[in-house]
């Protein structure tokens, strides 16, 4: 028997990089929800709305008829992992839920189909088939490059980053710290360039005013 300190307490465990880098093409995204809408329209639906707002699945089937606010075109997301926040809709999301019979406000939007209050916990074979199907996990052996449902969502953040709006990323996510937000900075647009090409005007416009200093305030010598 021992009686004392935890010998490894003070010990770190290291850390997983299983940060997900692969994220869809507009023409895989299309492709995707194609193939899904010809197979489940209620999931074509589901992966819609995470791909257009960056909800996780847990979020989206979480969602009842009285978190949309479709006058401010704003989803409140009450089951987020940073708490309580908002994801704004667009066209195309506000189309998904303008065709769909609405019901009471404690209703989900997408409820098993056992009922109206039980909650769909887990992605469907439907989604897997759809990927298998399309070969877009065709050989690939690491987790982080392979398309699974959170990929919709990685892909918003990096069809976000590539549009040069990488400070709203963090807030449409609902990201708990900024590590997770920089995992896009490679993405965004470079600015660095722009910003040094700046200085050769600021320079050249030294440069002219240094030329003309001298000739206005140089006297001329009494003959």
């Amino acid at each position: 028997m021992y009686s004392g300190r935890i010998p490894t307490a003070a010990l770190k465990m290291p850390k997983v990089d299983n940060a997900r880098v692969r994220y869809l093409t507009p023409d895989e995204a299309e492709r995707l929800l194609i193939a899904l809408k010809a197979r489940s329209l209620p999931w074509w639906r589901i992966a819609s709305v995470s791909l257009h707002t960056g909800m996780r699945l847990g979020e989206v089937l979480g969602m009842a008829w009285g978190d949309l606010d479709m006058n401010a075109d704003v989803i409140h997301v009450r089951f987020g992992k940073t708490g309580v926040r908002m994801a704004h809709m667009n066209e195309t999301v506000k189309d998904i839920f303008e065709e769909l019979p609405a019901g009471p406000p404690s209703a989900l939007i997408f409820p098993s189909t056992r009922g109206t209050i039980r909650k769909v916990t887990d992605a469907s074979n439907t989604f897997v088939r759809v990927v298998e199907a399309l070969g877009l996990n065709q050989g690939v052996t690491d987790d982080r490059q392979k398309v699974v449902f959170h990929t919709l969502r990685h892909t918003f953040a990096s069809w976000l980053a590539i549009s040069g709006v990488p400070h709203t990323i963090s807030t449409l996510m609902g990201h708990s710290s900024m590590e997770m937000t920089k995992r896009y900075a490679h993405l965004c647009p470079d600015t660095k360039w722009e910003a040094v090409g700046k200085l050769d005007l600021m320079a050249g416009q030294t440069s002219e005013a240094s030329e003309v200093q001298p000739r206005v305030l140089t006297k001329r010598r009494p003959k």
